[in-house]
Protein backbone atom coordinates (compact mmCIF):
# COMPACT_ATOMS: atom_id res chain seq x y z
CA UNK A 1 0.00 0.00 0.00
CA UNK A 2 1.57 3.51 -0.91
CA UNK A 3 1.85 5.98 1.81
CA UNK A 4 -0.75 8.46 0.39
CA UNK A 5 -3.67 5.31 0.66
CA UNK A 6 -2.24 4.40 4.12
CA UNK A 7 -2.10 7.88 5.17
CA UNK A 8 -5.77 7.97 4.01
CA UNK A 9 -6.96 4.51 5.91
CA UNK A 10 -5.40 6.18 9.31
CA UNK A 11 -7.29 9.30 8.78
CA UNK A 12 -10.43 7.59 8.29
CA UNK A 13 -10.55 5.36 11.18
CA UNK A 14 -9.79 8.64 13.09
CA UNK A 15 -13.79 9.57 11.27
CA UNK A 16 -12.00 12.01 9.41
CA UNK A 17 -14.93 12.78 6.31
CA UNK A 18 -12.29 14.47 4.01
CA UNK A 19 -10.05 11.59 4.29
CA UNK A 20 -13.70 9.08 3.96
CA UNK A 21 -14.28 10.87 0.59
CA UNK A 22 -10.65 10.61 -0.75
CA UNK A 23 -11.09 6.68 0.12
CA UNK A 24 -14.06 6.72 -2.14
CA UNK A 25 -12.25 8.44 -5.40
CA UNK A 26 -9.40 6.43 -5.07
CA UNK A 27 -11.35 2.95 -4.96
CA UNK A 28 -14.88 3.40 -6.53
CA UNK A 29 -13.88 2.20 -9.81
CA UNK A 30 -12.43 -0.92 -8.65
CA UNK A 31 -15.52 -1.58 -6.23
CA UNK A 32 -17.97 -0.88 -9.13
CA UNK A 33 -15.84 -3.18 -12.16
CA UNK A 34 -15.86 -6.09 -9.68
CA UNK A 35 -19.87 -5.19 -8.92
CA UNK A 36 -20.44 -5.22 -13.24
CA UNK A 37 -18.57 -8.54 -13.39
CA UNK A 38 -20.44 -10.40 -10.24
CA UNK A 39 -24.11 -8.25 -11.29
CA UNK A 40 -23.76 -7.99 -15.72
CA UNK A 41 -26.40 -5.40 -14.68
CA UNK A 42 -24.95 -1.11 -13.88
CA UNK A 43 -27.55 -0.41 -11.73
CA UNK A 44 -27.34 -3.25 -9.86
CA UNK A 45 -23.26 -2.38 -9.73
CA UNK A 46 -24.02 1.24 -8.68
CA UNK A 47 -25.79 -0.56 -5.61
CA UNK A 48 -23.41 -2.60 -4.36
CA UNK A 49 -20.74 0.04 -4.98
CA UNK A 50 -22.87 2.27 -2.60
CA UNK A 51 -23.33 -0.62 -0.24
CA UNK A 52 -19.78 -1.39 0.24
CA UNK A 53 -18.40 2.21 0.84
CA UNK A 54 -21.07 2.42 3.78
CA UNK A 55 -20.40 -0.82 5.02
CA UNK A 56 -16.47 0.49 4.86
CA UNK A 57 -17.19 3.81 6.58
CA UNK A 58 -18.93 2.00 9.31
CA UNK A 59 -15.99 -0.94 10.22
CA UNK A 60 -13.00 0.71 9.39
CA UNK A 61 -12.57 1.94 12.88
CA UNK A 62 -12.04 -1.28 13.96
CA UNK A 63 -9.76 -2.79 10.86
CA UNK A 64 -6.85 -3.98 12.60
CA UNK A 65 -4.16 -4.48 9.72
CA UNK A 66 -4.28 -1.09 8.13
CA UNK A 67 -1.89 -2.43 5.52
CA UNK A 68 -5.21 -4.74 5.10
CA UNK A 69 -7.11 -2.34 3.60
CA UNK A 70 -7.03 -3.58 -0.35
CA UNK A 71 -8.10 -7.12 0.34
CA UNK A 72 -10.75 -6.10 3.20
CA UNK A 73 -12.05 -3.66 0.34
CA UNK A 74 -12.58 -6.09 -1.80
CA UNK A 75 -13.54 -8.68 0.50
CA UNK A 76 -16.90 -6.75 1.37
CA UNK A 77 -17.26 -5.70 -2.04
CA UNK A 78 -17.47 -9.21 -3.51
CA UNK A 79 -19.75 -10.24 -0.59
CA UNK A 80 -22.13 -6.90 -1.18
CA UNK A 81 -22.64 -7.82 -5.04
CA UNK A 82 -22.97 -11.61 -4.70
CA UNK A 83 -26.07 -10.74 -1.82
CA UNK A 84 -27.35 -8.39 -4.39
CA UNK A 85 -27.14 -10.43 -7.55
CA UNK A 86 -28.62 -13.55 -5.28
CA UNK A 87 -31.70 -11.38 -3.62
CA UNK A 88 -32.35 -10.75 -7.27
CA UNK A 89 -32.67 -14.62 -8.17
CA UNK A 90 -30.42 -14.46 -10.49
CA UNK A 91 -28.18 -18.29 -10.51
CA UNK A 92 -27.64 -19.15 -13.87
CA UNK A 93 -23.47 -18.80 -14.06
CA UNK A 94 -23.29 -19.52 -10.36
CA UNK A 95 -21.11 -23.01 -10.89
CA UNK A 96 -17.72 -22.78 -12.05
CA UNK A 97 -17.50 -25.93 -14.91
CA UNK A 98 -14.39 -27.56 -16.08
CA UNK A 99 -13.16 -26.48 -19.14
CA UNK A 100 -10.74 -28.01 -21.71
CA UNK A 101 -8.84 -25.18 -22.08
CA UNK A 102 -7.89 -24.86 -18.86
CA UNK A 103 -4.09 -25.84 -19.09
CA UNK A 104 -4.01 -24.18 -22.31
CA UNK A 105 -2.22 -20.35 -21.79
CA UNK A 106 0.09 -19.96 -19.07
CA UNK A 107 0.95 -16.34 -18.95
CA UNK A 108 -0.80 -14.36 -21.62
CA UNK A 109 -1.60 -14.32 -25.74
CA UNK A 110 -1.52 -11.99 -28.40
CA UNK A 111 -4.61 -10.24 -30.36
CA UNK A 112 -5.38 -7.53 -32.75
CA UNK A 113 -5.73 -4.15 -31.49
CA UNK A 114 -8.96 -3.63 -33.57
CA UNK A 115 -10.52 -5.24 -30.47
CA UNK A 116 -10.29 -2.36 -29.05
CA UNK A 117 -10.65 0.06 -31.35
CA UNK A 118 -13.52 -1.20 -33.18
CA UNK A 119 -16.89 -1.35 -31.10
CA UNK A 120 -18.66 -4.97 -32.46
CA UNK A 121 -15.30 -6.52 -31.68
CA UNK A 122 -14.97 -5.42 -28.16
CA UNK A 123 -18.90 -5.94 -27.66
CA UNK A 124 -17.88 -9.55 -29.11
CA UNK A 125 -15.37 -9.86 -26.67
CA UNK A 126 -17.54 -8.64 -23.78
CA UNK A 127 -20.26 -10.91 -24.48
CA UNK A 128 -17.87 -14.03 -24.41
CA UNK A 129 -16.53 -12.72 -20.91
CA UNK A 130 -20.13 -12.39 -19.79
CA UNK A 131 -20.58 -16.02 -20.77
CA UNK A 132 -18.14 -17.31 -17.94
CA UNK A 133 -19.07 -18.43 -14.78
CA UNK A 134 -19.32 -15.65 -12.41
CA UNK A 135 -16.18 -16.50 -9.85
CA UNK A 136 -14.03 -16.50 -12.94
CA UNK A 137 -15.60 -13.25 -14.52
CA UNK A 138 -14.14 -11.61 -10.65
CA UNK A 139 -11.11 -13.62 -10.55
CA UNK A 140 -9.73 -11.58 -14.28
CA UNK A 141 -10.85 -8.52 -12.88
CA UNK A 142 -9.09 -8.99 -9.26
CA UNK A 143 -6.32 -10.29 -11.43
CA UNK A 144 -5.93 -8.36 -14.85
CA UNK A 145 -7.49 -4.81 -13.63
CA UNK A 146 -6.86 -4.82 -9.83
CA UNK A 147 -3.44 -6.56 -10.14
CA UNK A 148 -3.61 -8.22 -6.97
CA UNK A 149 -1.55 -11.36 -6.41
CA UNK A 150 -3.07 -15.58 -6.92
CA UNK A 151 -2.50 -15.29 -3.07
CA UNK A 152 -4.61 -12.68 -2.44
CA UNK A 153 -7.50 -13.26 -4.86
CA UNK A 154 -7.54 -16.70 -2.83
CA UNK A 155 -8.30 -14.49 0.34
CA UNK A 156 -11.00 -12.60 -1.04
CA UNK A 157 -12.72 -15.66 -3.37
CA UNK A 158 -11.72 -18.36 -0.95
CA UNK A 159 -9.76 -21.41 -2.15
CA UNK A 160 -6.20 -21.92 -2.89
CA UNK A 161 -3.69 -20.15 -5.37
CA UNK A 162 -2.95 -23.07 -7.35
CA UNK A 163 -7.45 -23.07 -7.87
CA UNK A 164 -6.75 -19.29 -8.62
CA UNK A 165 -3.96 -19.90 -11.31
CA UNK A 166 -6.24 -22.30 -13.16
CA UNK A 167 -9.25 -20.06 -12.86
CA UNK A 168 -7.11 -17.67 -14.90
CA UNK A 169 -5.42 -20.08 -17.14
CA UNK A 170 -9.22 -21.56 -18.19
CA UNK A 171 -10.84 -18.32 -18.76
CA UNK A 172 -8.21 -17.01 -20.80
CA UNK A 173 -8.03 -20.18 -22.95
CA UNK A 174 -12.18 -20.23 -23.14
CA UNK A 175 -11.86 -16.32 -24.28
CA UNK A 176 -9.49 -17.14 -27.12
CA UNK A 177 -10.78 -20.08 -28.52
CA UNK A 178 -13.89 -18.64 -28.69
CA UNK A 179 -12.33 -15.19 -30.51
CA UNK A 180 -10.93 -17.90 -32.71
CA UNK A 181 -13.83 -19.76 -33.16
CA UNK A 182 -15.94 -16.01 -33.89
CA UNK A 183 -13.26 -15.12 -36.64
CA UNK A 184 -13.37 -18.43 -38.33
CA UNK A 185 -17.18 -18.12 -38.74
CA UNK A 186 -16.86 -14.42 -40.02
CA UNK A 187 -13.70 -14.51 -42.10
CA UNK A 188 -11.98 -12.18 -39.98
CA UNK A 189 -8.69 -11.85 -40.30
CA UNK A 190 -5.92 -9.52 -38.54
CA UNK A 191 -2.72 -10.18 -40.52
CA UNK A 192 -1.34 -6.15 -40.63
CA UNK A 193 -2.89 -4.99 -37.76
CA UNK A 194 -0.71 -4.09 -34.67
CA UNK A 195 -0.86 -7.15 -31.85
CA UNK A 196 -1.12 -6.01 -28.50
CA UNK A 197 -1.46 -8.34 -24.97
CA UNK A 198 -4.75 -9.87 -23.95
CA UNK A 199 -4.39 -8.26 -20.16
CA UNK A 200 -4.01 -4.50 -21.80
CA UNK A 201 -7.29 -5.55 -23.87
CA UNK A 202 -8.97 -6.78 -20.98
CA UNK A 203 -8.21 -3.52 -18.69
CA UNK A 204 -9.19 -1.10 -21.62
CA UNK A 205 -12.63 -2.40 -22.16
CA UNK A 206 -13.45 -2.50 -18.25
CA UNK A 207 -11.78 1.21 -18.02
CA UNK A 208 -14.43 1.94 -20.90
CA UNK A 209 -17.36 0.43 -19.02
CA UNK A 210 -16.83 2.25 -15.83
CA UNK A 211 -19.29 4.50 -13.37
CA UNK A 212 -20.34 7.57 -15.33
CA UNK A 213 -18.86 11.33 -13.06
CA UNK A 214 -22.66 11.83 -12.06
CA UNK A 215 -23.47 8.71 -11.22
CA UNK A 216 -20.20 8.51 -9.10
CA UNK A 217 -21.47 11.93 -7.80
CA UNK A 218 -25.07 10.45 -7.03
CA UNK A 219 -23.67 7.63 -5.47
CA UNK A 220 -21.42 9.41 -2.87
CA UNK A 221 -24.13 11.95 -1.92
CA UNK A 222 -26.38 8.78 -1.05
CA UNK A 223 -23.64 7.12 1.03
CA UNK A 224 -23.01 10.68 2.70
CA UNK A 225 -26.55 10.67 3.57
CA UNK A 226 -26.48 7.32 5.03
CA UNK A 227 -23.52 7.91 7.03
CA UNK A 228 -25.12 11.57 8.33
CA UNK A 229 -28.34 9.97 9.47
CA UNK A 230 -26.04 7.14 11.42
CA UNK A 231 -24.28 9.75 12.99
CA UNK A 232 -27.28 11.70 14.36
CA UNK A 233 -28.97 8.74 15.78
CA UNK A 234 -26.01 8.09 17.19
CA UNK A 235 -25.79 11.18 18.45
CA UNK A 236 -28.67 11.40 20.05
CA UNK A 237 -28.15 7.70 21.68
CA UNK A 238 -25.23 8.83 23.25
CA UNK A 239 -25.81 11.07 26.07
CA UNK A 240 -22.62 13.03 27.02
CA UNK A 241 -20.84 12.42 30.40
CA UNK A 242 -22.28 16.09 32.15
CA UNK A 243 -25.87 14.89 31.71
CA UNK A 244 -25.21 11.70 32.75
CA UNK A 245 -23.43 13.17 36.08
CA UNK A 246 -26.00 15.43 36.78
CA UNK A 247 -29.23 12.65 36.00
CA UNK A 248 -26.53 10.19 38.65
CA UNK A 249 -26.63 13.05 41.08
CA UNK A 250 -30.32 13.78 40.36
CA UNK A 251 -31.04 9.93 41.06
CA UNK A 252 -29.07 10.36 43.98
CA UNK A 253 -31.07 12.81 45.34
CA UNK A 254 -34.09 11.50 44.90
CA UNK A 255 -33.13 8.27 46.99
CA UNK A 256 -31.58 10.04 49.58
CA UNK A 257 -34.64 11.77 49.83
CA UNK A 258 -37.01 8.93 49.77
CA UNK A 259 -34.88 7.83 52.46
CA UNK A 260 -35.57 10.62 55.11
CA UNK A 261 -39.26 10.57 54.23
CA UNK A 262 -39.37 7.00 55.05
CA UNK A 263 -37.71 7.39 58.09
CA UNK A 264 -40.14 10.51 58.51
CA UNK A 265 -43.24 8.25 57.80
CA UNK A 266 -41.84 5.38 59.74
CA UNK A 267 -41.39 7.69 62.89
CA UNK A 268 -44.59 8.25 64.33
CA UNK A 269 -45.84 4.14 63.28
CA UNK A 270 -42.83 3.33 65.38
CA UNK A 271 -43.97 5.49 68.55
CA UNK A 272 -47.31 4.19 68.42
CA UNK A 273 -46.19 0.60 68.54
CA UNK A 274 -43.79 2.13 71.35
CA UNK A 275 -46.75 3.59 73.14
CA UNK A 276 -49.02 0.43 72.25
CA UNK A 277 -46.36 -1.81 74.00
CA UNK A 278 -46.27 0.85 77.19
CA UNK A 279 -50.02 0.33 77.46
CA UNK A 280 -49.93 -3.37 77.27
CA UNK A 281 -47.32 -3.68 79.53
CA UNK A 282 -49.29 -1.09 81.94
CA UNK A 283 -52.42 -3.39 81.51
CA UNK A 284 -51.05 -6.46 82.00
CA UNK A 285 -49.33 -4.96 85.59
CA UNK A 286 -52.54 -3.37 86.60
CA UNK A 287 -54.76 -6.76 85.88
CA UNK A 288 -51.81 -8.90 87.42
CA UNK A 289 -52.11 -6.73 91.09
CA UNK A 290 -54.95 -7.52 92.02
CA UNK A 291 -54.74 -11.46 91.76
CA UNK A 292 -51.54 -11.61 93.38
CA UNK A 293 -52.19 -9.14 96.45
CA UNK A 294 -54.39 -11.80 98.34
CA UNK A 295 -51.52 -14.18 98.74
CA UNK A 296 -50.25 -11.68 101.28
CA UNK A 297 -53.14 -10.10 102.74
CA UNK A 298 -56.58 -11.38 104.18
CA UNK A 299 -59.30 -11.81 101.57
CA UNK A 300 -61.50 -8.95 101.24
CA UNK A 301 -65.53 -9.00 101.27
CA UNK A 302 -65.70 -7.84 97.53
CA UNK A 303 -63.31 -10.04 95.67
CA UNK A 304 -65.57 -10.70 92.76
CA UNK A 305 -65.16 -7.04 91.88
CA UNK A 306 -61.38 -7.79 91.24
CA UNK A 307 -62.21 -11.05 89.15
CA UNK A 308 -65.36 -9.06 87.10
CA UNK A 309 -62.53 -6.61 86.36
CA UNK A 310 -59.73 -8.76 84.47
CA UNK A 311 -61.68 -9.37 81.07
CA UNK A 312 -62.55 -5.39 81.21
CA UNK A 313 -58.63 -4.68 81.53
CA UNK A 314 -57.26 -7.44 79.39
CA UNK A 315 -59.35 -6.31 76.41
CA UNK A 316 -56.85 -3.80 75.00
CA UNK A 317 -54.81 -6.30 75.10
CA UNK A 318 -56.19 -7.58 71.40
CA UNK A 319 -55.18 -4.20 69.73
CA UNK A 320 -51.64 -5.40 68.88
CA UNK A 321 -52.24 -8.17 66.63
CA UNK A 322 -53.12 -6.20 63.35
CA UNK A 323 -49.41 -5.34 63.22
CA UNK A 324 -48.67 -8.91 62.43
CA UNK A 325 -50.91 -8.27 59.37
CA UNK A 326 -48.71 -4.66 58.22
CA UNK A 327 -45.44 -6.68 58.55
CA UNK A 328 -46.64 -9.49 55.89
CA UNK A 329 -47.57 -6.88 53.43
CA UNK A 330 -44.13 -4.92 53.54
CA UNK A 331 -42.35 -8.86 53.12
CA UNK A 332 -44.58 -9.86 50.06
CA UNK A 333 -43.88 -6.67 48.31
CA UNK A 334 -40.17 -6.46 48.86
CA UNK A 335 -38.87 -9.41 46.07
CA UNK A 336 -38.41 -7.52 42.58
CA UNK A 337 -34.72 -9.52 41.85
CA UNK A 338 -36.49 -12.38 39.68
CA UNK A 339 -37.18 -9.62 37.06
CA UNK A 340 -33.75 -9.07 36.12
CA UNK A 341 -32.57 -13.09 36.25
CA UNK A 342 -34.98 -13.91 33.89
CA UNK A 343 -33.65 -11.09 31.46
CA UNK A 344 -30.52 -12.07 31.73
CA UNK A 345 -31.33 -16.00 30.83
CA UNK A 346 -33.09 -14.33 27.73
CA UNK A 347 -30.30 -12.52 26.36
CA UNK A 348 -27.79 -15.24 27.36
CA UNK A 349 -25.86 -16.71 24.86
CA UNK A 350 -23.14 -16.81 22.32
CA UNK A 351 -23.40 -14.19 19.02
CA UNK A 352 -21.07 -13.19 15.92
CA UNK A 353 -20.75 -10.50 13.71
CA UNK A 354 -21.63 -11.92 10.37
CA UNK A 355 -18.90 -9.37 8.59
CA UNK A 356 -16.17 -7.93 10.31
CA UNK A 357 -13.05 -6.31 8.94
CA UNK A 358 -10.98 -8.47 6.74
CA UNK A 359 -10.25 -11.16 8.60
CA UNK A 360 -10.87 -10.30 11.78
CA UNK A 361 -13.95 -11.74 13.15
CA UNK A 362 -15.56 -10.36 16.68
CA UNK A 363 -17.75 -12.64 18.80
CA UNK A 364 -19.78 -11.60 21.70
CA UNK A 365 -21.32 -14.19 24.60
CA UNK A 366 -23.34 -13.37 26.91
CA UNK A 367 -23.81 -15.43 30.39
CA UNK A 368 -23.72 -15.15 34.05
CA UNK A 369 -24.25 -11.50 34.26
CA UNK A 370 -20.97 -11.43 32.49
CA UNK A 371 -20.43 -10.06 28.65
CA UNK A 372 -17.23 -11.02 27.00
CA UNK A 373 -16.17 -9.79 23.72
CA UNK A 374 -13.52 -11.57 21.34
CA UNK A 375 -11.60 -10.75 18.55
CA UNK A 376 -9.75 -13.24 16.37
CA UNK A 377 -7.42 -12.37 13.50
CA UNK A 378 -6.50 -15.05 11.27
CA UNK A 379 -3.92 -13.48 9.23
CA UNK A 380 -2.05 -12.07 12.40
CA UNK A 381 -1.42 -14.01 15.52
CA UNK A 382 -4.24 -11.92 17.45
CA UNK A 383 -6.86 -13.42 19.42
CA UNK A 384 -7.87 -10.75 22.20
CA UNK A 385 -11.18 -11.30 24.84
CA UNK A 386 -12.28 -8.37 26.81
CA UNK A 387 -15.22 -8.57 29.50
CA UNK A 388 -17.42 -6.58 31.85
CA UNK A 389 -20.16 -7.06 34.62
CA UNK A 390 -23.70 -6.49 33.29
CA UNK A 391 -24.92 -4.11 35.61
CA UNK A 392 -28.25 -3.21 35.08
CA UNK A 393 -31.25 -4.50 32.48
CA UNK A 394 -34.30 -3.51 31.60
CA UNK A 395 -37.34 -4.56 29.16
CA UNK A 396 -37.88 -1.71 26.20
CA UNK A 397 -40.81 -3.89 25.01
CA UNK A 398 -41.83 -7.93 25.03
CA UNK A 399 -38.66 -8.97 22.31
CA UNK A 400 -36.23 -5.83 23.00
CA UNK A 401 -34.24 -5.64 26.19
CA UNK A 402 -31.26 -2.98 26.91
CA UNK A 403 -28.28 -3.73 28.83
CA UNK A 404 -25.67 -1.81 30.60
CA UNK A 405 -22.16 -3.25 31.10
CA UNK A 406 -19.76 -1.35 33.66
CA UNK A 407 -16.81 -1.80 30.74
CA UNK A 408 -18.45 1.13 28.55
CA UNK A 409 -20.37 1.60 25.78
CA UNK A 410 -18.63 -1.41 23.59
CA UNK A 411 -19.81 -3.51 26.02
CA UNK A 412 -23.82 -2.18 26.34
CA UNK A 413 -26.27 -3.06 23.63
CA UNK A 414 -29.99 -3.57 22.82
CA UNK A 415 -31.32 -7.08 22.46
CA UNK A 416 -33.83 -7.74 19.69
CA UNK A 417 -35.50 -10.57 20.04
CA UNK A 418 -36.63 -13.04 16.78
CA UNK A 419 -40.27 -11.86 16.96
CA UNK A 420 -39.40 -8.01 16.82
CA UNK A 421 -41.31 -6.14 15.07
CA UNK A 422 -39.27 -4.62 12.22
CA UNK A 423 -40.41 -0.90 12.99
CA UNK A 424 -38.60 -1.53 16.14
CA UNK A 425 -35.47 -1.98 14.94
CA UNK A 426 -32.91 0.24 13.87
CA UNK A 427 -33.02 1.32 9.81
CA UNK A 428 -29.01 1.12 9.91
CA UNK A 429 -29.23 -2.89 11.46
CA UNK A 430 -32.06 -4.24 8.55
CA UNK A 431 -29.59 -2.30 5.88
CA UNK A 432 -26.52 -3.94 7.40
CA UNK A 433 -28.15 -7.70 7.33
CA UNK A 434 -30.45 -7.06 4.49
CA UNK A 435 -26.68 -7.58 2.81
CA UNK A 436 -26.23 -11.21 3.74
CA UNK A 437 -27.93 -14.09 2.03
CA UNK A 438 -28.85 -16.22 4.57
CA UNK A 439 -30.71 -13.38 6.22
CA UNK A 440 -34.51 -12.52 4.91
CA UNK A 441 -35.85 -9.52 6.38
CA UNK A 442 -38.85 -9.65 4.40
CA UNK A 443 -41.42 -10.12 6.58
CA UNK A 444 -43.00 -8.01 9.38
CA UNK A 445 -40.47 -9.17 12.21
CA UNK A 446 -37.05 -9.67 12.54
CA UNK A 447 -36.77 -13.51 12.18
CA UNK A 448 -33.36 -14.04 13.96
CA UNK A 449 -32.08 -12.97 17.24
CA UNK A 450 -29.67 -9.94 17.40
CA UNK A 451 -27.62 -7.56 19.70
CA UNK A 452 -26.68 -4.38 18.38
CA UNK A 453 -24.41 -2.61 20.76
CA UNK A 454 -23.75 1.17 20.90
CA UNK A 455 -21.32 1.86 18.42
CA UNK A 456 -24.00 0.48 16.09
CA UNK A 457 -22.03 -2.76 15.83
CA UNK A 458 -24.10 -6.11 14.73
CA UNK A 459 -24.04 -9.52 16.54
CA UNK A 460 -25.99 -12.25 15.68
CA UNK A 461 -27.05 -15.33 17.65
CA UNK A 462 -24.98 -18.63 16.70
CA UNK A 463 -27.52 -21.62 17.43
Amino acid sequence: MNPYIYSLVLDAKEGDPKAFEQLYIQYKDKVYALALATTKSASEAEEATRLTFIQVFRQVGSLQDTNAFDIWLRYIALNESNALRQSNNRYLDENEVSDPHAERIEDDFLMSQDYIERDDLSYRMRMIIDGLPRIRRQTLILSLYDKLSPAEIAQITGGSEDEVISRLRCSKGHIKSELEAREHETGEHFYNTTLVPFDNVYSYLIHSRGMSAESAAKVWEQIQSSLTEENQRSKKRKIPFGIKAAIAASVATIVICMGILGILLAGPTFSAKKANTETIVETTAVTEAPTTAPSTEAPADNDTSSVADVPEEKAPAADPEPAPAEDRSEEQAAPASNDNSELLSTIAGNYYMPQMAGYTHVSLAIENSTVTQRVINATQPMDKSESGEINSVSRVSDTVIRYESSSGAAFSGTYYGADTPLSQVPSSTIEYLSGFNRYDLSGDTLGITIVVDDQNTCFVRNS
